[in-house]
């Protein structure tokens, strides 16, 4: 990927400008994954 300018943008262990796609300050950032975290317990959101 080129430019994640006005896209949605879902990252994976990766929550950092510098690691990720230029354009990646104007992308809609709709998710951020981070396998450290899976399996852990979290409270539902209602």
């Amino acid at each position: 990927m080129e430019d994640a300018s006005g896209l949605n943008m879902i990252l994976v262990d990766n929550s950092e400008y510098t690691q990720s796609a230029d354009g990646l300050k104007d992308a809609h950032i709709i998710s951020i994954i981070d396998h450290h975290a899976t399996g852990q317990s979290r409270p539902a959101i209602s």
